[in-house]
């Protein structure tokens, strides 16, 4: 894996992810979110904790994020239900 814009991202080079701006919601290219756990281990090992599931094109990309990471996809996305979600799961 391969760090990209605070996202752990797969190695593969044709993963784009574009900027809310960039997204035709009428041609299907919307990305979704889906907040599947927080980690408390991986948290108190100062890992990223929350796990996201990125929904785009109907491929599916499992993440962990950080609480930054959080903020910075929904200051590019919007403030979709799910990464609030998963930012509310960080406690502190």
């Amino acid at each position: 894996m391969q760090r990209r814009r605070g996202m752990a991202m797969p190695s593969a080079p044709s993963l784009q992810l574009p900027r809310s701006k960039d997204v035709n919601h009428s041609e299907g290219t919307a990305i979704e979110f889906r907040f599947v756990e927080y980690n408390e281990t991986r948290a108190l090992r100062d890992k990223e904790a929350a796990r996201v599931v990125v929904i785009q094109r109907g491929a599916e990309h499992w993440l962990w994020m950080s609480k930054a990471d959080i903020e910075s996809n929904m200051k590019t996305f919007g403030r979709h239900p799910e990464l609030v979600k998963a930012h509310a799961a960080y406690k502190f």
